[in-house]
């Protein structure tokens, strides 16, 4: 991940189309963060790779090895099984405290750098470039609070506590989070490489949605809401 995009991660990574409405995400018991200075570098540029030289004419032997079935063929034409496309890293997200059950979307960072967003209310991002839940790091999340006006699927996100459950529904099966802590921060002020970075220690799950106040000049909330929790 460029620097540019841990700069502007946060600013992202819950949606530019939290539309202006009566609703609002429930007001956190925890409203208060510890100020942070992210590590700001200069963007690092992306170079195209070079293409790949046009390959020669294969030889008879080449082509026989290459083929689907060696030998001579004869009688009726063998089909070809077709390959199974690999089942999704991760498939599913469950809060039962808040009765989330949501789809999952691989998502990673756009041109610009910054973090994609789902273009769904009810899915969710899970960063590709963060761990694969059920394996050592931190995986990151993350999901709309609110989309045209109406509730998107984080957003209760914020009355999460300790000790409430996340599970997670992989290709290699279930693996279940205890929430550690629930808490805002402006994303100018936040410790970026502590929340969407890797992690030394338990195996670790981060969500972020948006939170606070909607400004709707910029057309964005003024807060991000941060759910840290560790495998169980």
């Amino acid at each position: 991940m460029s620097a540019l995009a841990v700069a502007s991660a946060l600013a992202a990574a819950c949606g530019v189309d939290e539309r202006p409405s009566t609703v609002r995400p429930s007001a956190p018991a925890e409203a208060s963060a510890t100020a942070f200075t992210p590590a700001l570098e200069a963007p690092l540029g992306a170079s195209e790779p070079a293409p790949a030289p046009a390959s020669e004419a294969p030889t008879a032997a080449a082509a026989a090895a290459a083929a689907p079935i060696a030998g001579p063929v004869t009688g009726a034409p063998t089909p070809r099984v077709a390959a199974r496309p690999p089942a999704p890293p991760v498939v599913r997200v469950r809060i039962p405290s808040l009765g989330v059950d949501a789809p999952i979307l691989q998502m990673g960072v756009d041109a610009a750098g910054a973090m994609e967003i789902p273009q769904s209310s009810s899915t969710v991002a899970w960063y590709g470039f963060t761990a694969l839940p059920g394996t050592a790091g931190n995986a990151v999340m993350a999901g709309h609070v609110t989309w045209g006006g109406a509730r998107a699927v984080f957003n209760q996100l914020q009355a999460l506590r300790p000790g409430d459950a996340i599970e997670v529904q992989t290709g290699e099966g279930g693996v279940r989070y205890a929430v550690q802590r629930t808490y805002l921060v402006r994303p100018e002020e936040a410790d970026i490489a502590h929340i969407i970075g890797p992690r030394e220690g338990p195996q670790t799950l981060t969500l972020i949605t948006c939170g606070g106040e909607f400004d709707s000049s910029a057309r964005e909330y003024d807060h991000r809401v941060i759910v840290f929790a560790t495998r169980i």
